[in-house]
């Protein structure tokens, strides 16, 4: 039997274009506006289908819009307010509810965002203002799930029996900032990192068995963590292992979290950093079972010195300077006295002539700076 070649080539070729024009045709782009095909976000979600995109024209939507298909995208252009989203389907009903859910650039007014499905997974709820609402995720074996970015007003984030990385939000204000409950059939657990919360009642609340590994936080509230009367007691941990990078208060080490208090006397308030590493020098016991062995101190203005490897001596004289200074995140600039600067951090430099040279070292971070100086004695 002969095979047509050509026809199979072209089969082929036809068969190509359908998978082509399929997978274009599922990724479609959706706008919503007053000048555009829909003029309601709801509208919008019922039109699309698995793995559109949603854009939303600046402007007010009064609507709390029911997400009922997974893999969208849904992103607010100028940070549109609406009411809230939600996709709520009882955890224990069996039912398993929309995955991939991306909801970004959003001013929330009212009803926040609740998406609250069983073994939902990929949501992403990131770039957002929440005003007097929450954001919630919960349902039994929820995991992969990311809340970043987002700036609450009196309104926090609550999470129950999920898996979610809560990463670089601000809360203020709040009742309670991230509340984390265990239902009956799985546990919760987080990484909570990068965040600040602060005026809060309760910073963190952990219910049952919930549990997180909870590093590099900026707490400034009334209480900063509780444990409610059915929790376990003890969390993951409270610090990774010191790392070079900038932390939340701009120190030079990753570690621990930052322990405030509105009366300005909170363990990272008051704690001693001897070596200026942004590391305080003690633990910091939340309770017996809960300890950060790295806590994070505010760091402090620069304290300037150096050493000289001379100080004196006949022309031309080249002197070798070392900044002894302690601080962290410092510039450097420093001023020879005869009309010459350098912003190296240990400089030599030559001096051609003759009389005393007044040298200063200025350090400067971002909370304040210091300046040392000494003479240098040129002579014949």
């Amino acid at each position: 039997m002969k095979i047509n070649k050509k026809a199979v080539l072209i089969s082929a070729s036809l068969i190509l274009c359908l998978i082509v024009i399929s997978s274009t045709a599922s990724a479609a782009t959706l706008k919503v506006g007053p000048k555009e095909k829909y003029k309601t976000i709801q509208k919008a979600v019922n039109a699309a289908h698995e793995g559109d995109t949603i854009i939303v024209s600046s402007g007010t939507y009064r609507e709390n819009v029911n997400i009922t298909k997974s893999s969208l995208t849904i992103l607010g252009k100028g940070y549109p307010k609406v009411n809230g989203f939600y996709d709520y389907i009882d955890p224990y009903s069996g039912d398993f509810g929309q995955s991939d859910i991306n909801i970004n650039g959003f001013s929330i007014t009212k009803n926040g965002i609740d998406l609250s499905d069983r073994a939902v997974s990929g949501q992403i709820i990131r770039n957002n203002y929440f005003y007097s609402c929450d954001a919630s995720i919960s349902g039994d074996m929820a995991s992969g799930n990311l809340i970043k970015n987002n700036d609450f007003t009196n309104g926090g984030i609550f999470l129950s029996e999920s898996s979610v990385d809560i990463i670089g939000n601000k809360i203020k204000n709040a009742d309670i900032g991230i509340e984390l409950f265990e239902g009956a059939g799985s546990t919760t657990g987080a990484l909570i990192s990068k965040n600040k919360i602060t005026g809060c009642n309760v910073g963190i609340k952990f219910h049952g068995f919930s549990s997180g590994d909870v590093y590099d936080n900026y707490f400034n509230n009334k209480k900063n963590i509780v444990f409610g009367s059915t929790s376990f007691g003890s969390v993951g941990s409270w610090n990774t292992t010191k790392t070079p990078d900038y932390n939340i208060v701009l120190g030079p080490y990753i570690g621990g979290n930052f322990w405030g208090s509105p009366n300005g006397k909170g363990f990272s308030q008051t704690a001693s950093d001897k070596n200026y590493d942004g590391i305080a020098d003690s633990s910091y016991a939340i309770n017996s079972k809960n300890i950060d062995y790295l806590p994070l101190v505010a760091i402090k203005a620069p304290v300037a010195s150096f050493k000289m490897s001379k100080s004196s001596g006949k022309a031309p004289l080249t002197v070798k300077f070392t900044d002894t200074s302690k601080g962290v995140n410092m510039t450097e600039k420093w001023n020879f006295g005869d009309g010459s600067t350098s912003t190296l951090k240990n400089p030599s430099h030559k001096y051609t002539k003759v009389g005393k040279f007044k040298v200063t070292l200025t350090e400067t971070n971002k909370v304040g700076s210091s300046s040392k100086s000494q003479l240098v004695k040129v002579t014949k």
